[in-house]
């Protein structure tokens, strides 16, 4: 056994959550990744509805997206948990958790999509909340990041897993 990492993603369709849990061996280049187990989660109507709503300035609105943060961060939260059941893992094992979170809102470089000229990007879906449910570290504004350094956000999973890996290591070294 190598160290167990789940990885959260949800995508643009806003149909649910994909959960995935993989051992890892290695690292850098000489990095293997096996699949342990995987989960669909599909969002309620309610929580699709009210996402859809968060895409769209006109019926968007700081403390609409501000409690959906938390209600998401909740809900990825407790499929984490479900996705440890069904993998019969237990949480001690596992060593981060990365979340993608859930776009809300997307303007790349050179966007005629918004009067604002700043490229940014909007997920939502709490790590320390996900933290908090599950009592796991978790890594997440992958996105964002990558927008800071000019990128236009084509991820790659293994890419999250590999610098997930690294962001937890240099975690621990602040715990010492």
């Amino acid at each position: 056994m190598g160290k167990y990492g789940i990885g959260i993603m949800s995508g643009t369709s806003l149909d649910g959550l994909d959960a995935v849990l993989v051992d890892i061996y290695g690292s850098g280049y000489d990095v293997e990744v096996s699949v342990i187990t995987s989960l669909f989660v599909e969002y309620t109507p309610d929580i699709r509805g009210e996402l859809l709503a968060l895409c769209e300035p006109a019926t968007s609105s700081v403390d609409k997206i501000c409690q959906m943060n938390v209600r998401l961060g909740e809900f990825i939260g407790n499929t984490v948990l479900e996705l440890l059941e069904k993998a019969t893992v237990s949480k001690e094992d596992v060593t981060f958790i990365s979340s993608h979170g859930q776009t809300i809102f997307h303007i790349p470089p050179n966007s005629n999509e918004s009067e604002c000229k700043v490229p940014s990007t909007m997920q939502i879906g709490d790590i320390s909340v996900i933290s908090e449910i599950t009592g796991l570290p978790v890594v997440g504004d992958f996105r964002t990041a990558d927008m800071a350094a000019g990128g236009m956000v084509h991820l790659l999973s293994l890419f999250l897993i590999m610098s997930t890996i690294e962001i937890v290591k240099k975690r621990e070294l602040f715990k010492i």
